[in-house]
C-alpha cells in the first residue's frame, strides 16, 4: 500500500556510520525490509531503500550536518513512484520507480535497522 514518513532529522557531525532514520521490516530479502537513512558512510546523501532496491539522493548535503532537517519519503503503491523531500522541496534521486512493491512483515524501528545499525543523531 501507498505510504508516507515525515521526520526532523538532526545529524551530528564526527558520525562515520550509515545513519538509518527510519525501518520497517526485518528480513535481509529483496523488498522484506523499508529503510530510511542519511550519513557520512553514504556520502552525505539521503537513501529511501527497499532492501536492494534503493532510491538515493543525487546530490550531496554536506551542509544538513549539524542542522535540523525535514526529511518526508512517500511512496505510491499504484505507480511504484518514490519521492523523497528535503525541507518541503523534492529533492532528485536515482530509481524513483521502484523494481517491486515493498512487503515488510515485522519490527518497526524508529532511529535504527534490525541489524543493530543506530541512527547516532537526533530525531
Amino acid at each position: 500500500s501507498s505510504f508516507s514518513v515525515s521526520v526532523w532529522t538532526f545529524n551530528k557531525s564526527g558520525l562515520s556510520s550509515k545513519g538509518v532514520i527510519f525501518s520497517v521490516g526485518n528480513q535481509a530479502v529483496l523488498n522484506k525490509q523499508v529503510c530510511i537513512g542519511f550519513g557520512i558512510d553514504y556520502n552525505y546523501k539521503y537513501i529511501f531503500g527497499f532492501y536492494s532496491n534503493d532510491s538515493v539522493s543525487t546530490l550531496t548535503y554536506p551542509e544538513d550536518v549539524d542542522n535540523w532537517v525535514h526529511i518526508v519519503a512517500t511512496y505510491n503503491s499504484t505507480t511504484r513512484e518514490r519521492k523523497f523531500y528535503r525541507n518541503g522541496v523534492i529533492i532528485p534521486t536515482t530509481l524513483p520507480i521502484a523494481s517491486g512493491q515493498p512487503t515488510p512483515i515485522t519490527a518497526f524501528n524508529i532511529g535504527r535497522r534490525n541489524d543493530g545499525r543506530y541512527f547516532k543523531s537526533a530525531i
